[in-house]
């Protein structure tokens, strides 16, 4: 049996860059898999880096925030 949630699914910021979060998605393109990932500042829904790549590993989620700091 599981235990209570640790909160209810929703995280809201007072300010911009209180809280960043990485997301990432993956499509298909005409030369086959591809992942996208975003960092986004959650108060404001801007994103601050965005990187395609056909292997998404977490040096592409690294690249990713690296741009955006």
């Amino acid at each position: 049996m599981r235990g209570p949630k640790t909160h209810d699914g929703s995280i809201i910021t007072e300010k911009p860059d209180d809280i960043w979060v990485i997301n990432s998605t993956g499509c298909v393109t005409d030369e086959g898999n591809a992942t996208v990932v975003v960092v986004d500042v959650h108060c404001t829904g801007e994103y601050q880096g965005v990187r395609a790549a056909l292997s998404g590993t977490r040096f592409e989620a690294m690249e990713c925030l690296r741009e955006a700091i």
